[in-house]
């Protein structure tokens, strides 16, 4: 039987993560693959970017750890409110983007390097389907990188820069239906551009407030993107709002992530 490849990125969301954040993820979706799907090979790029910001929010604890009280509701304050501070997308493409904005994209080029690398990746060529799957903040994150390759190189950017197109992103637990507020009066109507047969999944809890439908949000992403409930689970904390932290063990969201592995994946090259 003929092998075929496939990449996997992942992007984790706001607050501290541990290095091995996305290891039982990842292994739950090889396991998938592997008794559903054989004869695919995933290739994984953990994009770990929370050390980026976690040494200056930990040192801005420091400063403030004397005098003032609720001290472990203030580290989830600077812990989750000092990332989306710290990130913060530049307002215009003609303003310099912050430090820290530049040091995370900085990060994912790293990983997909390093994975182009691997997999003997080139540049322009055919191309390695990619499958994106990004959190909270994270979705952000990983759109913006792939918004600005795209503004800068065309639809076909990350084929070009790295040997990769992007056929599926899913967006769990996402906030970027908000990010329309920045836009009022631009409209909020450009999603990033996906390769071949496309499929955007935003996938959603009821219960968690940080997450939103992005049909809503405009008729360009109602046209892009499917929304997807997922659901209800038994998770003791499903039903609060705290179920912004279940997706990674969600059943559904791994076998769906795991189908659309194997549906793009491409021979591999002898």
């Amino acid at each position: 039987m003929s092998r075929r490849r496939v990449a996997l990125a992942v992007v984790h969301g706001i607050g501290a993560q541990r290095r091995d954040w996305a290891e039982g993820f990842v292994r739950r979706v090889r396991v998938i693959v592997e008794t559903r799907f054989p004869g695919v090979d995933v290739y994984p790029a953990v994009i770990w970017w929370a050390p980026i910001t976690q040494r200056y929010e930990d040192t801005l604890l420091d400063r403030y750890r004397r005098g003032l009280s609720w001290q472990w509701l203030r580290r989830l304050v600077i812990g989750y409110g000092g990332d989306v501070i710290a990130y913060q997308t530049p307002p215009r493409h003609d303003v310099p983007a912050p430090w820290t904005y530049r040091a995370v994209h900085g990060r994912i080029d790293r990983r997909l390097r390093a994975l182009q690398d691997l997999l003997g990746a080139t540049p322009g060529g055919p191309g390695v389907p990619l499958v994106a799957v990004a959190h909270s903040l994270g979705s952000v994150i990983f759109s913006d990188f792939v918004y600005d390759a795209q503004a800068a190189a065309g639809p076909d950017a990350l084929r070009a820069r790295y040997g990769f197109t992007l056929p599926v992103l899913f967006t769990i637990g996402s906030p970027l239906a908000l990010y329309a507020l920045r836009y009022p009066h631009l409209g909020f109507d450009r999603p990033i551009a996906l390769h071949g047969d496309a499929r955007w999944v935003n996938a959603l809890y009821r219960p968690d407030v940080i997450a939103y439908p992005l049909g809503p949000a405009g008729p360009a992403y109602a046209n892009a993107v499917e929304d997807w409930i997922l659901p209800p689970r038994w998770w003791p904390w499903y039903w609060t709002p705290l179920a912004h932290l279940a997706y990674w063990n969600d059943r559904h969201l791994v076998g769906r992530v795991a189908a659309e592995l194997a549906r793009v994946a491409a021979p591999s090259v002898p």
